[in-house]
């Protein structure tokens, strides 16, 4: 992992800090670095991780490419949690690629099958990921790591229907929703 240091004063704080405590997790590093070799695989920039204010969609964190963004006032465990999630994420990086090019193609008849496909990668990254804070936070005896979906570890196991209909919320899935009706002809 790289972090770039910037000469001038930047929008975005890079997290030093918040990537060294992942690096020094066995789990979260070898998160960290598979999440690397992902974008390297694809001929990407490494992963680079930024506290911020605000993102842009206005949740917790955020990514776009090797870019994570994770907001700053959140508290410190919840932010090495958001972190993990979208480490996920840009490990999922081919799916979610493949599904965009299916949605500029026209092969989602709605904005509900296009927003369910979406949320089953994240579903199959939350799901990974609570595996990964229950290890850590085991280790540590503490609650070192956290995520929303943390609490919900046991509904994750009734599967994606039942996550996708009970415990994600409607704003996230609206969030896809919008995506799908860009694309669609005028």
């Amino acid at each position: 992992m790289t972090i770039e240091r910037c000469a001038t004063p930047s929008p975005h704080q890079y997290g030093h800090t918040l990537v060294q405590e992942l690096i020094d997790q066995q789990e979260a590093g070898a998160l960290l670095a598979e999440a690397n070799q992902m974008m390297q695989s694809l001929r990407e920039k490494p992963v680079r991780i930024s506290l911020v204010d605000q993102t842009i969609s206005g949740f917790r964190a955020e990514t776009l490419n090797n870019q994570i963004w994770v907001k700053k006032n959140l508290p410190r465990e919840m932010q090495r949690g958001s972190t993990l999630f979208e480490l996920t994420n840009i490990i999922h990086l081919p799916r979610f690629r493949q599904i965009k090019q299916d949605l500029k193609a026209g092969k989602f008849a709605t904005a509900e099958e296009y927003a369910r496909s979406m949320e089953k990668v994240e579903y199959d990254g939350i799901a990974r990921c609570v595996d990964i804070f229950q290890k850590i936070n085991a280790q540590k005896k503490t609650k070192w790591v956290h995520h929303v979906f943390l609490p919900h570890a046991k509904s994750l196991s009734k599967g994606f229907d039942h996550y996708y209909r009970a415990l994600l919320k409607d704003t996230h899935k609206e969030h896809h929703r919008k995506m799908w009706h860009l694309h669609q002809p005028a």
